[in-house]
């Protein structure tokens, strides 16, 4: 269901923008309703069905959404007002100088506590280890929950009466008759020649309607009532029949079937239906002025005049949605614009002027884009973007600028990794480095680089506050949070999440600090821009309540060649053998992160007994190590995350070994790990061994 709420919450946005969109539509045309062309009228609703529809807008500084002070905040406010949840998906870690470094394992031997307790073991950088579990998702409010079902039911609605529609209008046109007549041929061919229509669109009648029509996208066909071709003279018949073709020429079958698109995702929007029905009086008009510029203007009277003559004959007709109508007479507003248009036609005026192109192109530019991440940036936290794209902060009253200038790479140890794991990044190109500041209300993030890969993103950054404040942090209490999210499209990666530190006391700056945000499911399309959204919590030296510092907002150029990174699966020959069911297992590597999975073919894990004999005979999987040029063993593990489906077992590992192509691989399974930092590393009880000199390229 949560993918349902997501899909539900990037319908909201879409729909918030593209009301942005219609009323600025409306505006427009209406200051400048003397000057804009019927087709130029009809083109400017097209970019609002194509907001409603667009997966994806890139970002502009040009964007009229920078008003709202960034591309898409429903998702966003939509979180931050979901009910905390601790180790939810995306859950990342606050990692201080010294400080543990948190890892997932079963405690004490028994796979029945696997899911609710916590031990401690060391691991490489004095780290601590703790069960935290990724398989839950983000919690959406009531509310959220509530809307995305009746949206749900509306929409389903809307699909199932459209296709009952298809069905229906299917039926009637097997009950028509195809025109033969070479009378009415040879108008239709003359026609077709005039538009440059070299497909041959066949002419049905019979059956109730008595208005003429066009229907079918990918095999049209035009509909003329049998009291027409009787009655009427062969240049009111032209007059009909380039109509509808116009409406071929034009696509606007097309444009109709997409207006239906919209209409079903979006049918809780009344602006949505007042612009479907505009864009609909649109199109007949524009339909008009191209049929009296392929015609002639000397053909506009005798044009107007078969207009009329329809309503005069059907002034009953009652519109049939996915057609195309030469008339409508329940449309008045419809037909007096159009009747409008006809008397004061002049050749030429269908076609585009440089006017009406630079317009459109403008109007494009600034609706069919979002909010830049420097720009919303600035709107949200008072930043502001310096030539080289890096963001520096401004404090109210003042403003600062952070010279550009390329930083180098890092010799010593990176914040709190070792020696050999900075090397392995830096080795590697994955650490970028940079200093983007943010500052607002006394609070200030400087983020110094990051490194990622598909499953883990580390953000390096120190944080400060002044006015006598000091940054607090206490076990119980929100101290940093992040929302991150894709700068290009506005979405949201991996929500909020709600990490904890231990610092026993407030302190006014926060040097060398790590954030290790995992991915939960792996991102599968990294984007090139990301933004952070930091949020600190602070003290007064007084010792008063905690207050929360306003949003801090940095977005940085990640690069598409920066995501080209190495990834491999390997697939074990070896198979565990637990009660007499066998588990396979197979790994997946990219330049930060292991995954190994233990799968079956039935659903044993939702089992509690079946993990608790997988606990007995094996132990926890633990510890990876990596076999060098030397053949010695290198400990690898920094921390490790196991979550559960009822399939599988999966244990994500922050490891440093697969660009420095290993001869091989060996991982440890531990049944009793010690509680103290102190103790010495336990004994393994299980170890398996996978060999990578033949890696698969996944």
């Amino acid at each position: 269901m949560n993918i349902l709420y997501g899909w539900f919450a990037w319908i909201a946005e879409q729909t918030l923008a593209a009301s942005m969109v219609i009323l600025a539509v409306l505006f427009i045309q209406y200051t400048l309703r003397r000057f804009l062309s019927a087709r130029v009228r009809y083109l400017l609703w097209l970019l609002v069905i194509a907001r409603l529809l667009l997966p994806a807008v890139p970002d502009s500084p040009l964007s009229m959404f920078h008003i709202l002070g960034s591309g898409g905040q429903f998702l966003t406010s939509v979180m931050d007002k979901a009910p905390d949840h601790r180790g939810s998906a995306g859950e990342d870690q606050v990692h201080l100088p010294g400080e543990k470094v948190k890892t997932a394992y079963p405690a004490n031997n028994t796979a029945a506590d696997i899911e609710g307790q916590t031990g401690n073991m060391p691991v490489e950088g004095g780290a601590e280890a703790v069960n935290r579990s990724t398989a839950q998702t983000v919690n959406y409010p009531l509310w959220m929950k509530i809307g995305t079902v009746i949206w749900l039911l509306g929409a389903v609605f809307m699909l199932l009466n459209g296709l009952l529609y298809i069905r229906r209008m299917q039926r009637e046109r097997r009950r028509l008759r195809r025109v033969n007549a070479p009378e009415v041929l040879q108008v239709v061919l003359a026609a077709r020649r005039q538009f440059g229509i070299k497909k041959a669109i066949p002419v049905y009648t019979g059956g109730s309607a008595n208005n003429p029509y066009l229907s079918g996208l990918m095999r049209p066909w035009i509909f003329v009532p049998e009291q027409a071709l009787r009655e009427l003279e062969a240049s009111r018949l032209r007059h009909i029949l380039a109509h509808e073709l116009a409406h071929y020429k034009r696509r606007d079958m097309l444009w109709n079937l997409l207006g239906s698109i919209a209409a079903t995702l979006h049918w809780f929007n009344p602006l949505m239906w007042l612009a479907i029905r505009r864009m609909k009086i649109d199109r007949e008009v524009a339909c008009d002025a191209y049929v009296l510029e392929v015609l002639g203007e000397e053909e506009a009277i005798e044009y107007g005049l078969t207009l009329v003559e329809f309503l005069k004959r059907l002034s009953r007709v009652r519109e049939r949605r996915g057609h195309l109508y030469f008339s409508n007479p329940q449309q008045k507003q419809q037909i007096r614009k159009r009747i409008s248009m006809i008397q004061s036609f002049r050749k030429g005026s269908y076609r585009f002027s440089a006017t009406a192109v630079v317009l459109v192109a403008l109007f494009s530019m600034v609706t069919l884009t979002g909010a830049s991440g420097e720009a919303a940036d600035s709107a949200a936290t008072g930043t502001k973007a310096n030539p080289a794209g890096k963001l520096t902060g401004s404090v109210p009253g003042e403003e600062s600028a952070e010279p550009a200038s390329e930083q180098e790479e890092p010799k010593e140890s990176l914040l709190d990794m070792d020696v050999q794991q900075t090397e392995y990044v830096t080795r590697h190109h994955l650490f970028k480095p940079m200093n983007i500041k943010v500052a607002k209300d006394g609070y200030q993030v400087t983020v110094k680089g990051f490194m990622a890969d598909r499953n883990l993103l580390f953000i390096f950054y120190t944080a400060s506050v002044d006015g006598g404040r000091s940054l607090f942090f206490d076990k119980s209490s929100h101290s940093i949070e992040w929302i991150i999210r894709d700068a290009v499209t506005g979405k949201v990666i991996n929500g909020q999440t709600d990490p904890r530190s231990t610092v026993s006391r407030p302190e006014k700056n926060m040097e060398s600090t790590t954030a290790r945000i995992q991915f939960n499911p792996p991102l599968m399309n990294p984007s090139s821009k990301i933004k952070v959204q930091f949020r600190l919590r602070s003290v007064a030296a007084s010792g008063a309540k905690a207050q929360d510092a306003p949003i801090l907002q940095a977005a940085f150029d990640v690069g598409a060649s920066y995501w080209k990174q190495e990834e491999h699966t390997i697939q074990s020959k070896e198979t565990l053998d637990v009660d007499g069911h066998k588990l396979r297992v197979k790994l997946q590597l990219t330049p930060l992160t292991t995954i190994v999975t233990f799968y079956s073919d039935e659903p044993v894990f939702k089992n509690t007994e079946f993990k608790k004999a997988f606990h007995e005979k094996y132990g926890s999987p633990m510890q990876w190590w990596s076999k060098t040029e030397t053949g010695d063993y290198t400990q690898q593990t920094r921390s490790t995350s196991i979550t559960y489906t009822d399939y599988e077992m999966n244990m994500l590992a922050e490891t440093y070994f697969l660009m420095d192509k290993p001869q091989a691989l060996r991982l440890d399974f531990v049944k009793k790990p010690p509680v103290l930092k102190e103790s010495i590393a336990p004994e393994s009880s299980y170890q398996m061994n996978f060999d990578t000199t033949g890696l698969n390229q996944s």
